[in-house]
């Protein structure tokens, strides 16, 4: 199983891409809370969203999907909790979390084998807020949470966006309200979810105005996040249209794509643009890639925009593991990026980011190498030295889609023919990335 990769020339044209997949899960997430209606236009059609589907249909969700819309009814979880493989590892903290606090006990297949990190990651927040260690024991390789209460402190921390889902799914599942810092650009598209689901939010009655301000200055003087601090109620449920833009992921591919291929003038339109989803684009502004962007003038319950990218070269640059939380599997495309850029480019891992570690970074290298890039990963991310010219080679992105994606956009540049080993070419998200990359072939 494998699919071939050979350079198409230069890219010029308009493209849309796909609805958002990340957006598209937490929305229903969210949403299985609720037993408001609520309609999702242009969702993402991954695959990960059908598994998510049948997991929430499972569970008592009622949904009718159709190509370009999903109309879905909520039902809280009550009963013993089964989360298995058809729960993406990239939304399973936002089920773990309200089903510890409202079911009878949660089963994670696998939570101990390869979903052990993300896992290990998010009972160690939940410890926060009420889970207990007596709670929890391993079946094999599978987990057992047993049902929590949850009983935050006064004011629960957390420094990304997952984070933040995962608290906020567990007090909504408890009907409890919480006081939550948070770092106020990385959860701006969560915020506005939040309140088109119906939460209130609120300054805490401790807080005021003048406390938050000397919190934030302090965060940028620590030269970390900005931080705030809001009270976070779902008193007021409410359904309607949730309408998501395009997906950064794919957009990411596309533009990255466009900045190597020589003579490329590539315009992406109605792609979200809330600040804790465009960090790939703002990197690619500081390696000096010919990037401008422009806000959307479409009606998205979430801000987009339409992002023009023309070939150039580009520089090294540093990335920051707080920048990387902007970005999540975008950072490996701007790897893909940086193995043409001159100089050095340090990626770092985001700190704590469930699902996303180490041995991406060096799956990833490992397959720049074999092209002819100058790469190493490190145990907090990956460093690359520009080359002029990378070749066509066998590649293995080891199961991982996300470093498949990658490697086809820095396959796209190489001399030759490149094949991607283990998928096939019409592989979400790469077969999708790859269909848009023929319409834009001169």
């Amino acid at each position: 199983m494998h699919f071939k990769i050979s350079s198409p020339g230069p890219l010029a044209g308009r493209t849309r891409v796909p609805g958002d997949v990340r957006l598209t899960l937490t929305t229903l997430a969210i949403s299985m809370l609720s037993h408001h209606e609520i309609t999702i236009t242009n969702p993402s059609p991954s695959p990960d969203v059908a598994d998510f589907l049948r997991f929430l249909e499972r569970c008592g969700a009622v949904i009718d999907h159709s190509n370009d819309t999903i109309t879905f009814c909520g039902n809280e979880y009550k009963d013993d909790v089964l989360i298995d493989v058809d729960v993406p590892d990239s939304i399973i903290h936002c089920i773990i979390s309200p089903a510890v606090f409202s079911a009878c006990s949660v089963k994670i297949v696998d939570g101990a084998g390869s979903r052990s990190h993300a896992v290990t990651l998010l009972l160690d927040l939940l410890k926060t807020v009420g889970l207990v260690d007596e709670n929890i024991s391993e079946d094999g390789k599978d987990i057992i949470v047993g049902s929590a209460v949850f009983s935050p402190p006064e004011v629960v921390y957390v420094d990304s966006a997952w984070a933040f889902e995962a608290v906020i799914t567990a007090a909504a599942a408890s009907g409890n309200p919480v006081v939550i810092s948070y770092p106020t650009l990385a959860v701006t598209h969560i915020l506005r979810l939040l309140t088109l689901l119906g939460f209130h939010i609120t300054l805490p009655e401790t807080a005021d105005d003048k406390t938050i301000e000397i919190s934030r200055r302090l965060s940028r003087a620590a030269g970390e996040k900005s931080q705030d601090i809001r009270t976070f109620e779902w008193s007021d449920k409410q359904g309607g249209v949730i309408k998501i833009p395009g997906d950064s992921t794919i957009a990411a591919a596309v533009c990255g794509a466009a900045s190597l291929l020589q003579r490329s003038d590539v315009t992406v339109e109605d792609v979200i643009w809330e600040q804790g989803r465009r960090g790939f684009f703002d990197s690619l502004r500081r390696m000096k890639v010919n990037i401008e962007w422009e806000p959307g003038k479409n009606d998205h319950s979430f801000d987009s925009a339409s992002i023009r990218v023309k070939w150039s070269k580009s520089e090294g640059i540093h990335v920051s593991s707080d920048q990387v939380f902007s970005m999540s599997s975008e950072s490996l495309i701007l790897g893909a990026v940086a193995a043409y850029a001159s100089g050095k480019t340090v990626i770092s891992n985001a700190r704590e980011f469930p699902g996303f570690g180490r041995d991406t970074f060096t799956i990833f290298a490992r397959g720049l190498e074999t092209l002819g890039a100058h790469a190493g990963d490190f145990s907090e991310g990956i460093v690359l030295h520009g080359v002029q010219e990378l070749r066509g080679d066998v590649v293995d992105p080891g199961g991982d889609s996300d470093v498949a994606l990658a490697l086809v956009v820095a396959a796209l540049n190489a001399s030759g023919t490149t094949t991607i080993s283990g998928f096939e070419g019409d592989e979400y998200p790469a077969g999708e990335f790859l269909r848009i990359i023929k319409e834009l072939e001169l």
